[in-house]
Protein backbone atom coordinates (compact mmCIF):
# COMPACT_ATOMS: atom_id res chain seq x y z
CA UNK A 1 0.00 0.00 0.00
CA UNK A 2 3.10 2.11 0.64
CA UNK A 3 4.12 1.49 -2.49
CA UNK A 4 0.53 2.18 -4.33
CA UNK A 5 0.13 5.43 -2.48
CA UNK A 6 3.42 7.02 -3.39
CA UNK A 7 3.45 6.21 -6.75
CA UNK A 8 -0.62 6.63 -7.27
CA UNK A 9 -1.03 3.57 -9.31
CA UNK A 10 -4.34 3.87 -7.83
CA UNK A 11 -6.33 6.97 -6.38
CA UNK A 12 -5.42 7.27 -2.89
CA UNK A 13 -8.48 6.72 -1.56
CA UNK A 14 -8.59 3.61 -3.94
CA UNK A 15 -5.46 2.40 -2.39
CA UNK A 16 -7.01 3.58 1.04
CA UNK A 17 -9.63 0.55 0.57
CA UNK A 18 -7.78 -2.31 -0.33
CA UNK A 19 -7.53 -3.87 3.44
CA UNK A 20 -11.51 -4.29 3.00
CA UNK A 21 -10.31 -6.61 -0.07
CA UNK A 22 -7.50 -7.88 0.72
CA UNK A 23 -7.69 -8.74 4.80
CA UNK A 24 -10.50 -10.80 4.84
CA UNK A 25 -9.00 -12.90 1.73
CA UNK A 26 -5.65 -13.32 4.05
CA UNK A 27 -7.30 -14.04 7.15
CA UNK A 28 -5.59 -11.28 8.74
CA UNK A 29 -9.25 -9.45 9.34
CA UNK A 30 -12.70 -10.12 9.04
CA UNK A 31 -14.18 -7.80 6.69
CA UNK A 32 -16.35 -6.51 9.64
CA UNK A 33 -13.14 -5.87 11.22
CA UNK A 34 -11.89 -3.85 8.97
CA UNK A 35 -15.02 -1.60 8.31
CA UNK A 36 -15.53 -0.64 11.56
CA UNK A 37 -11.93 1.11 11.03
CA UNK A 38 -13.14 3.63 8.53
CA UNK A 39 -16.08 4.92 10.55
CA UNK A 40 -14.56 5.19 14.43
CA UNK A 41 -14.71 7.45 16.84
CA UNK A 42 -11.24 9.93 15.31
CA UNK A 43 -13.03 9.51 12.13
CA UNK A 44 -15.79 11.46 13.53
CA UNK A 45 -13.73 14.09 14.93
CA UNK A 46 -12.29 14.51 12.10
CA UNK A 47 -15.66 14.51 9.58
CA UNK A 48 -16.94 17.22 12.34
CA UNK A 49 -14.12 19.43 11.74
CA UNK A 50 -14.09 19.41 7.98
CA UNK A 51 -18.41 20.13 8.37
CA UNK A 52 -16.92 23.26 10.68
CA UNK A 53 -14.23 24.23 7.60
CA UNK A 54 -16.83 23.89 4.66
CA UNK A 55 -19.14 26.21 6.65
CA UNK A 56 -16.54 28.63 7.38
CA UNK A 57 -15.99 28.55 3.41
CA UNK A 58 -19.44 28.83 2.60
CA UNK A 59 -20.32 32.00 4.51
CA UNK A 60 -16.58 33.51 3.22
CA UNK A 61 -15.33 34.06 6.75
CA UNK A 62 -12.05 32.68 5.85
CA UNK A 63 -11.92 35.43 3.37
CA UNK A 64 -12.89 38.39 5.47
CA UNK A 65 -9.86 36.91 7.98
CA UNK A 66 -7.71 36.89 5.30
CA UNK A 67 -8.52 40.30 4.08
CA UNK A 68 -7.97 41.58 7.67
CA UNK A 69 -5.10 40.09 8.09
CA UNK A 70 -3.27 41.22 4.94
CA UNK A 71 -4.64 44.61 5.59
CA UNK A 72 -2.86 44.96 8.89
CA UNK A 73 0.40 43.86 8.08
CA UNK A 74 0.52 46.18 4.80
CA UNK A 75 2.15 46.38 1.46
CA UNK A 76 5.98 45.58 2.44
CA UNK A 77 7.00 41.93 0.58
CA UNK A 78 8.02 40.06 3.81
CA UNK A 79 5.27 41.35 5.80
CA UNK A 80 2.83 40.51 2.54
CA UNK A 81 4.55 37.22 2.86
CA UNK A 82 3.47 36.46 6.92
CA UNK A 83 0.80 37.59 6.73
CA UNK A 84 -0.13 34.60 4.43
CA UNK A 85 1.74 32.07 6.57
CA UNK A 86 -0.41 33.49 9.54
CA UNK A 87 -3.68 33.13 7.77
CA UNK A 88 -2.92 29.84 6.26
CA UNK A 89 -1.10 28.41 9.54
CA UNK A 90 -4.60 29.55 11.82
CA UNK A 91 -6.80 28.32 8.24
CA UNK A 92 -5.27 25.24 8.16
CA UNK A 93 -6.68 24.73 4.39
CA UNK A 94 -8.95 27.59 4.02
CA UNK A 95 -5.87 29.66 2.44
CA UNK A 96 -6.31 33.28 0.16
CA UNK A 97 -6.46 33.37 -3.40
CA UNK A 98 -6.08 37.38 -3.17
CA UNK A 99 -1.93 36.45 -3.95
CA UNK A 100 -2.14 36.53 -7.58
CA UNK A 101 -4.29 40.01 -7.17
CA UNK A 102 -2.24 41.46 -5.71
CA UNK A 103 0.62 40.61 -7.93
CA UNK A 104 -0.72 40.69 -11.16
CA UNK A 105 0.21 44.29 -11.23
CA UNK A 106 3.37 44.01 -11.01
CA UNK A 107 6.07 42.43 -13.94
CA UNK A 108 6.23 39.11 -13.71
CA UNK A 109 9.94 38.69 -14.31
CA UNK A 110 10.88 41.37 -12.37
CA UNK A 111 9.20 39.74 -9.32
CA UNK A 112 9.39 35.80 -9.75
CA UNK A 113 11.58 35.65 -6.47
CA UNK A 114 9.07 37.17 -5.08
CA UNK A 115 6.01 34.78 -6.40
CA UNK A 116 7.93 31.58 -5.85
CA UNK A 117 8.55 32.83 -1.90
CA UNK A 118 5.08 33.21 -1.78
CA UNK A 119 3.71 30.07 -3.39
CA UNK A 120 6.10 28.38 -1.08
CA UNK A 121 5.25 30.17 2.12
CA UNK A 122 2.03 28.85 1.96
CA UNK A 123 2.58 25.22 1.56
CA UNK A 124 5.41 25.56 4.38
CA UNK A 125 2.46 27.46 6.62
CA UNK A 126 -0.25 24.58 5.89
CA UNK A 127 2.12 21.77 6.58
CA UNK A 128 3.66 24.01 10.02
CA UNK A 129 -0.63 24.94 10.92
CA UNK A 130 -1.54 21.29 10.94
CA UNK A 131 0.42 20.46 13.38
CA UNK A 132 -0.60 23.19 15.99
CA UNK A 133 -4.24 21.41 16.70
CA UNK A 134 -5.31 18.02 17.38
CA UNK A 135 -7.43 18.14 14.34
CA UNK A 136 -4.87 20.27 12.31
CA UNK A 137 -4.03 17.34 10.12
CA UNK A 138 -4.86 13.36 9.53
CA UNK A 139 -1.54 11.78 10.97
CA UNK A 140 -2.52 13.79 14.13
CA UNK A 141 -5.27 11.87 14.91
CA UNK A 142 -4.42 8.70 13.58
CA UNK A 143 -1.60 9.08 16.57
CA UNK A 144 -4.49 9.63 18.75
CA UNK A 145 -6.64 6.91 17.49
CA UNK A 146 -3.57 4.43 18.14
CA UNK A 147 -2.74 5.38 21.78
CA UNK A 148 -5.83 3.02 23.01
CA UNK A 149 -4.51 0.48 20.93
CA UNK A 150 -0.70 0.80 21.72
CA UNK A 151 -0.92 1.69 25.59
CA UNK A 152 -4.59 0.10 26.24
CA UNK A 153 -6.51 1.86 29.00
CA UNK A 154 -3.25 3.67 30.39
CA UNK A 155 -3.81 7.97 30.97
CA UNK A 156 -1.89 9.49 28.47
CA UNK A 157 -3.42 13.47 29.30
CA UNK A 158 -3.32 13.70 25.81
CA UNK A 159 -6.37 15.83 24.88
CA UNK A 160 -7.23 18.98 22.54
CA UNK A 161 -6.17 21.45 25.61
CA UNK A 162 -2.64 19.76 26.43
CA UNK A 163 -1.98 19.34 22.72
CA UNK A 164 -2.51 22.69 22.07
CA UNK A 165 -0.33 24.06 24.98
CA UNK A 166 2.57 21.72 24.03
CA UNK A 167 2.35 22.45 20.11
CA UNK A 168 1.22 25.64 19.56
CA UNK A 169 4.08 27.50 20.85
CA UNK A 170 6.52 24.88 19.28
CA UNK A 171 4.28 25.94 15.62
CA UNK A 172 4.43 29.61 16.48
CA UNK A 173 8.51 29.33 16.62
CA UNK A 174 8.45 27.20 13.48
CA UNK A 175 6.51 29.62 11.48
CA UNK A 176 8.55 32.23 12.87
CA UNK A 177 11.50 30.42 11.67
CA UNK A 178 10.17 29.57 8.20
CA UNK A 179 9.41 32.94 7.74
CA UNK A 180 13.06 34.18 8.43
CA UNK A 181 14.74 31.40 6.31
CA UNK A 182 12.23 32.44 2.85
CA UNK A 183 13.10 35.86 3.68
CA UNK A 184 16.68 35.92 3.34
CA UNK A 185 16.89 32.94 0.53
CA UNK A 186 13.88 35.30 -1.66
CA UNK A 187 13.15 38.51 -0.24
CA UNK A 188 16.81 39.65 0.10
CA UNK A 189 16.96 43.12 -2.15
CA UNK A 190 13.12 43.01 -2.67
CA UNK A 191 11.27 46.13 -3.62
CA UNK A 192 9.86 48.44 -0.62
CA UNK A 193 6.33 49.09 0.23
CA UNK A 194 3.87 49.55 -2.89
CA UNK A 195 0.89 52.40 -2.47
CA UNK A 196 -0.72 50.30 -5.23
CA UNK A 197 -0.90 47.18 -3.39
CA UNK A 198 -2.24 48.71 -0.49
CA UNK A 199 -4.50 50.26 -3.01
CA UNK A 200 -5.71 46.81 -3.85
CA UNK A 201 -5.80 44.70 -0.58
CA UNK A 202 -7.74 47.98 1.11
CA UNK A 203 -10.44 48.00 -2.05
CA UNK A 204 -11.00 44.14 -1.88
CA UNK A 205 -11.82 44.56 1.61
CA UNK A 206 -14.14 47.51 1.69
CA UNK A 207 -16.04 45.38 -1.34
CA UNK A 208 -16.62 42.58 0.97
CA UNK A 209 -20.15 43.12 2.07
CA UNK A 210 -20.89 43.67 5.40
CA UNK A 211 -20.49 41.51 8.10
CA UNK A 212 -23.64 39.02 7.64
CA UNK A 213 -25.56 37.27 10.60
CA UNK A 214 -23.72 33.57 8.68
CA UNK A 215 -20.47 34.38 9.54
CA UNK A 216 -21.35 35.79 12.97
CA UNK A 217 -23.36 32.58 13.13
CA UNK A 218 -20.52 30.13 11.99
CA UNK A 219 -17.76 32.27 13.92
CA UNK A 220 -19.99 31.86 17.12
CA UNK A 221 -20.45 27.99 16.79
CA UNK A 222 -16.49 27.79 16.03
CA UNK A 223 -15.80 29.69 19.20
CA UNK A 224 -17.90 27.08 20.69
CA UNK A 225 -16.49 24.55 19.40
CA UNK A 226 -13.16 24.92 20.12
CA UNK A 227 -14.54 25.74 23.95
CA UNK A 228 -15.82 21.78 24.13
CA UNK A 229 -13.00 20.74 22.80
CA UNK A 230 -10.18 22.34 25.09
CA UNK A 231 -12.56 22.12 28.36
CA UNK A 232 -13.86 18.78 28.12
CA UNK A 233 -11.19 17.14 29.72
CA UNK A 234 -8.33 19.80 30.14
CA UNK A 235 -5.71 17.80 32.91
CA UNK A 236 -4.68 20.38 34.97
CA UNK A 237 -8.40 20.91 36.32
CA UNK A 238 -11.83 19.17 36.08
CA UNK A 239 -13.49 19.41 32.93
CA UNK A 240 -17.73 19.22 32.06
CA UNK A 241 -16.55 15.55 30.60
CA UNK A 242 -15.75 14.33 34.69
CA UNK A 243 -19.57 15.32 34.72
CA UNK A 244 -20.36 12.32 32.78
CA UNK A 245 -19.75 8.73 32.27
CA UNK A 246 -16.12 7.69 31.66
CA UNK A 247 -15.24 7.73 28.21
CA UNK A 248 -19.41 8.34 27.16
CA UNK A 249 -18.62 11.88 25.58
CA UNK A 250 -15.48 12.55 23.35
CA UNK A 251 -13.89 14.95 21.35
CA UNK A 252 -16.03 13.42 18.77
CA UNK A 253 -18.96 13.97 20.15
CA UNK A 254 -18.62 17.74 20.20
CA UNK A 255 -17.41 18.21 16.99
CA UNK A 256 -21.04 16.29 16.11
CA UNK A 257 -22.93 18.37 18.19
CA UNK A 258 -21.33 21.60 16.69
CA UNK A 259 -21.73 19.69 13.19
CA UNK A 260 -25.31 18.95 13.58
CA UNK A 261 -26.34 22.37 14.85
CA UNK A 262 -24.30 24.21 11.86
CA UNK A 263 -27.02 22.36 9.83
CA UNK A 264 -29.98 23.82 11.95
CA UNK A 265 -29.61 27.03 12.41
CA UNK A 266 -30.62 29.44 9.97
CA UNK A 267 -27.94 31.95 7.80
CA UNK A 268 -30.20 34.88 7.65
CA UNK A 269 -31.39 36.31 11.08
CA UNK A 270 -34.86 34.66 12.37
CA UNK A 271 -38.09 37.84 12.43
CA UNK A 272 -38.85 36.82 16.24
CA UNK A 273 -42.56 37.10 16.85
CA UNK A 274 -43.63 37.23 13.19
CA UNK A 275 -44.94 34.97 10.20
CA UNK A 276 -43.47 34.73 7.13
CA UNK A 277 -45.88 32.95 3.90
CA UNK A 278 -44.99 29.73 3.41
CA UNK A 279 -42.89 29.98 0.28
CA UNK A 280 -40.49 32.33 2.01
CA UNK A 281 -40.49 29.79 4.97
CA UNK A 282 -39.50 26.63 2.39
CA UNK A 283 -36.75 29.12 1.09
CA UNK A 284 -34.97 29.36 4.32
CA UNK A 285 -31.56 28.69 4.14
CA UNK A 286 -28.98 27.46 6.85
CA UNK A 287 -25.59 27.78 8.07
CA UNK A 288 -24.90 24.28 6.72
CA UNK A 289 -26.87 22.51 3.52
CA UNK A 290 -26.08 18.93 1.98
CA UNK A 291 -25.56 19.84 -1.44
CA UNK A 292 -23.05 22.40 -0.37
CA UNK A 293 -21.42 19.19 2.07
CA UNK A 294 -21.59 16.79 -1.17
CA UNK A 295 -19.85 19.47 -3.32
CA UNK A 296 -16.87 20.60 -1.00
CA UNK A 297 -16.10 17.52 1.14
CA UNK A 298 -13.32 15.96 1.08
CA UNK A 299 -14.77 12.05 1.47
CA UNK A 300 -11.40 10.66 -0.25
CA UNK A 301 -9.58 12.20 2.84
CA UNK A 302 -12.02 10.33 5.28
CA UNK A 303 -11.62 6.82 3.66
CA UNK A 304 -7.63 7.46 3.53
CA UNK A 305 -7.58 8.05 7.06
CA UNK A 306 -9.94 4.97 7.68
CA UNK A 307 -7.28 3.02 5.48
CA UNK A 308 -4.41 3.88 8.03
CA UNK A 309 -6.72 2.46 10.80
CA UNK A 310 -7.60 -0.09 9.01
CA UNK A 311 -3.78 -0.83 7.91
CA UNK A 312 -2.53 -0.30 11.79
CA UNK A 313 -5.34 -2.53 12.91
CA UNK A 314 -3.78 -5.54 10.88
CA UNK A 315 -0.32 -4.79 11.41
Amino acid sequence: MAVYWMTEVLPLAVTAMLPVVLFPLTGVMTCHDVAQQFINDTNFLFIGGLIMAAAVEKCNLHERVALSVLKMVGSEPKWIMLGFMIVTALLSRHNCSTADRLFRVRNAGAYKRLSTALVLCVCVAANIGGTGMLTGTPSNLVMVGQLPELFGDVETSLNYMTWFLFAFPLMCFCLAGAWCILTIFFLRGAPGKDARITEIMHKRYDDLPRISYAEKSVMFCFIVLLSLWMFRKPGFFKGFGELLPRESYTDSTSAMVVAVLLFILPSEKPAVLSYGAKEEMSKESHLMDWSTMQKNFPWSVVILLGGGFALASGW
